[in-house]
């Protein structure tokens, strides 16, 4: 098992990516805590699922864009466990509207939550990371920050943010042996369905897909085992990057 004896810190977790994750990082030894904003009872039942192959899960709700709730949710970890090797950063909101009709408060909103919400966690994360000479800071990127995608102007903005946040925390954690990345889906079909308001995709799924030399959507799984490689030793060499798995969308 590649994370035996390990900590891993998930937010997002009851649901498509964040589930997937947690559910491939336990299978491969890892205890985790695991986050979501307010799906308590879907959080209880991954926990579940993970306590299944023989590791420890702790779960806790809060709000990301919160220093605060972020702040609690790491000191629990580290009273649960005594140490953080992973944190994985999947929580993020896409509202698919056009810039004109974007509100002020839709926009501090998501910049607070995709961007501000990762800098928290891995601000609170890196001194116990730097104490122990090991880490892996991972976030999940998009494809709107690289190609651009009509009516994604905030979530684009907030990945884009993402990709300069993690090139710098790879300078500046690297010489403790802490590693930051980053992880970019292409289509994926998720088991729940995003809302129509905050879908990933300005566009048909299949039309998607069909640009694609795979032609098919990506499965959470497959992005589950992109972090773990980030994660794990096998990865080690590894930081500053952003890992794209999107089925050779920009190929052709």
């Amino acid at each position: 098992m590649r994370l035996a004896g390990q900590t891993a810190l998930i937010t997002g977790a009851s649901r498509n990516l964040g589930r997937a994750i947690a559910l491939r990082f336990a299978e491969e030894g890892a205890n985790v805590i695991l986050h979501a904003n307010s799906s308590g009872a879907a959080l209880a039942e991954v926990a579940q699922e993970c306590e299944n192959f023989g590791v420890r899960a702790l779960t806790m709700l809060g709000d990301v864009a919160s220093p605060d709730d972020v702040q609690r949710l790491t000191d629990a970890g580290m009273e649960e466990f005594g140490r953080i090797d992973s944190l994985v950063s999947t929580v993020a909101i896409r509202p698919h509207t056009s810039i004109i009709d974007l509100s002020l408060e839709e926009l501090h909103r998501v910049m607070e939550v995709n961007l501000y919400g990762s800098f928290h966690l891995a601000k609170a994360v890196a001194p116990h990371m730097i104490a122990q000479g090991s880490g892996s800071i991972i976030t999940i990127g998009g494809l709107t920050a690289i190609s651009g995608t009509k009516n994604s102007s905030a979530s684009a903005a907030s990945k884009a943010g993402l990709v300069g946040l993690i090139r710098a925390l790879a300078v500046e954690l690297g010489p403790y042996g802490v590693r930051a990345n980053m992880v970019v889906p292409g289509n994926i079909a998720n088991e729940v369905p995003e809302p129509a308001s905050h879908s990933s995709e300005a566009h048909d799924p299949a039309a998607s897909n069909a640009r694609s030399p795979l032609r098919r959507a990506g499965a959470p799984a497959e992005i589950a085992a992109a972090c773990l490689f980030l994660a794990s030793a096998d990865g080690s060499y590894v930081t500053g990057e952003h890992l794209m798995c999107n089925g050779g969308r920009f190929i052709n």
